[in-house]
């Protein structure tokens, strides 16, 4: 998310993309945002906005406390689905 937003590898979008990346990741992780759209935008703002740039610990730690675990159910049958594309 850091890299994306402070690095500005594309023309524009990057605080998007580095917003959009961070939940695929979450969700490549088993988790997903347990917060409001607003306070993920506040959030990607503020790190964009921030000097000097928020360490990487604050990022982690808004990370922990805005998201959670997805059901044990739900990411069993994610990672069969996986396993099956990567196979095939």
């Amino acid at each position: 998310m850091r890299s994306l937003v402070l690095n500005h590898p594309f023309i524009d979008g990057n605080k998007r993309m580095g917003l959009a990346a961070t939940g695929v990741f979450l969700y490549a992780n088993g988790c997903e945002f347990n917060v409001s759209q607003r306070d993920m935008i506040d959030f990607t703002v503020r790190l964009a906005k921030s000097e000097p740039p928020l360490a990487t610990s604050v990022i982690s730690t808004w990370l922990r406390r805005s998201s959670r675990r997805l059901a044990g159910e739900v990411w069993i049958s994610e990672q069969r689905i996986s396993r099956a594309a990567a196979d095939s």
